[in-house]
């Protein structure tokens, strides 16, 4: 039987094994069932696209799993990226313009305690210097992409220092 006109559901049954493998391959060890979806969709692609002249169906259907699954791990890696950054960026956003008051280096280094020197140099220039992580990239000669990752870090041990001074006080 040809592989256009056999049934979604056998085919399904026949390549079950297949877009676990390639699920076990890319190491997805959550959202195991999302994932197992776009295998499936990938494997409904490869059916529709197939060439018999071209060679194999079980080889194009592992490929064109494999791509689909990767290309929706991507999208998901940004989206990640993209809102944790944003979520960080508007926290810091946010200025009591009722206390006037500003933030001293003197009393913000009190917080930065364990911090790298990388991180040091984002708190300055976020804070301090009120600069945004292109321009602190620039000026440091590193990609935007690093800067937040000092910045992702950075709040992490700031929140932490943080939670260890407000214990200690209570």
């Amino acid at each position: 039987m040809n592989i256009q006109e056999m049934p979604f559901e056998r085919l399904v049954e026949l390549h079950h094994p297949l877009i676990l493998h390639v699920l076990k391959t890319v190491h997805i060890y959550r959202e195991h069932d999302i994932y197992y979806q776009v295998g499936l969709i990938g494997l409904w692609e490869a059916q529709t696209r197939f060439n018999t002249e071209k060679g194999s169906f079980s080889t194009f259907a592992f490929s064109t799993i494999r791509g689909k699954v990767l290309a929706s791990l991507s999208k998901e890696n940004q989206f990640h990226d993209r809102n944790l950054t944003t979520q960080y960026d508007s926290q810091l956003d946010v200025i009591d313009e009722s206390a006037e008051v500003e933030i001293e280096e003197d009393i913000l280094t009190t917080y930065c305690e364990g911090l790298s020197e990388n991180q040091l140099k984002w708190v300055k220039g976020k804070f301090i210097e009120d600069k945004k992580n292109k321009d602190i990239a620039l000026e440091h000669g590193v990609t935007e992409q690093a800067v937040k990752s000092w910045g992702r870090e950075a709040m992490k041990k700031l929140r932490q220092n943080i939670e260890e001074m407000d214990s200690s006080i209570t």
